[in-house]
């Protein structure tokens, strides 16, 4: 059993990622789905923001306590690569998929994903595209300040993309 574990590793991950709302989730699983062996690894589900995971106690991103909201985000992140590990040593392609706009957040995939090629993908709307999305946010969270955070997520993920050259 052992021998037929190790036959079937993979040696890649997918990490997907890009402001709330552009299309990681669906592109992932699509991208999951094109492999013999592909499993979905969704930062929301994981993370609880669908209700599946974490049922009460949960600080969304960017939410107060910010301690609190960053502890939870940096568990999502582990969570993420724990099972990323596992489905690949079982021969599946992880695909993972979640809002990362900081370099060391970036650097929490690479360091705990380093036994695999770690494949970066960063979905980066065109103005038209993001404006049209942070809208349909802004009318699904009842006039909450959701363009502001579209704003800064797509200018943090701008701005670090460019820092480490992508």
């Amino acid at each position: 059993m052992a021998e037929q574990l190790k036959t079937n590793t993979q040696h890649e991950a997918w990490l997907i990622t890009g402001i709330p709302g552009v299309g990681k989730s669906t592109i992932s699983r699509l991208l999951a789905a094109r492999h013999p062996r592909g499993a979905h690894l969704e930062g929301d589900v994981i993370g609880g923001y669908t209700g599946h995971f974490i049922v009460s106690g949960l600080v969304p991103p960017g939410m107060p306590p910010e301690e609190e909201s960053n502890r939870q985000m940096n568990l999502v992140v582990r969570n993420q690569c724990l099972l990323a590990l596992s489905f690949a040593q079982h021969g599946f392609v992880p695909v993972i998929d979640y809002v990362v706009v900081a370099r060391d957040r970036l650097g929490r995939y690479r360091s705990a994903l380093r036994s695999l090629a770690l494949h970066l993908v960063v979905l980066c709307p065109g103005k038209e595209t993001w404006s049209c999305v942070c809208a349909v946010s802004r009318l699904r969270t009842a006039g909450q300040a959701s363009w502001t955070v579209c704003g800064v997520v797509t200018a943090g993920c701008q701005h670090e993309c460019a820092r480490l050259r992508l």
